[in-house]
């Protein structure tokens, strides 16, 4: 994981904790990180349908 301390601002390069909060080695601070937003595969289906045929209109 690459991600910055919110305390701090320095970069934290290390293993992702899943299981508790994070450390930075710089300020010796423990924080959590935002949780991932994962967006679900079919919606990129969904839009891939949607922007074919805004294309195949507009060229007609």
């Amino acid at each position: 994981m690459r991600t910055n301390c919110p305390y701090c601002q320095a970069l934290v390069v290390q293993a992702k904790n899943r299981d508790g909060p994070n450390f930075c080695p710089k300020c010796c601070c423990l924080f959590e990180l935002p949780e991932e937003l994962k967006v679900p595969f079919w919606i990129f289906g969904v839009l891939m349908f949607l922007m074919v045929n805004l294309q195949f209109i507009h060229s007609h």
